[in-house]
């Protein structure tokens, strides 16, 4: 025979698993925002890390940017006080070095048949052999002697 619980019995275990449900419903809730919560701090901290750091790389960026203008600043102001003998030997020495690669260059499918030192020594005499050429065909004077 089965036996049916009373009515008020039967609302009372009604109402006892509403209540259960009704506190682990919250429990849930109470862990659904704590969560949230914990999200949004670390993102915010991650926001707060990344703005931090593009601050300090614009702040290096400025600092490089005011460097490199100090010293081209530095270098027209020398370049100024230089005689006009002194712009014409910078001239050359720069017009010196730009041979002296295109010669490297050029020679450097012999330096597998030469060892080092025969070939900075060729390379130099063939270096200033040019510029000297060069320097003839500019402006009408040598600057190394021919050996």
């Amino acid at each position: 025979m089965i036996t049916v619980p009373d009515s008020a019995r039967r609302d009372q275990l009604f109402t006892s698993l509403q209540e259960e449900d009704w506190m682990t419903l919250q429990k849930k809730k109470k862990q659904t925002i704590a969560e949230i919560i914990a999200n949004a701090a670390k993102m915010a901290a991650e926001e707060e890390d990344a703005a931090a750091t593009a601050a300090a790389q614009a702040i290096a960026e400025t600092e490089a940017a005011a460097e490199k203008a100090a010293k081209r600043k530095e270098k027209a102001q020398k370049k100024a006080l230089m005689t006009p003998q002194e712009k014409e030997a910078l001239k050359e020495k720069r017009l010196l070095k730009l041979v002296g690669v295109v010669v490297v260059k050029c020679m450097s499918k012999y330096a597998k048949s030469l060892d080092r030192d025969n070939f900075k020594k060729y390379a130099r005499e063939v270096c200033y052999d040019l510029f000297d050429l060069i320097l003839f065909i500019e402006f009408g004077h040598l600057l190394f002697f021919p050996s």
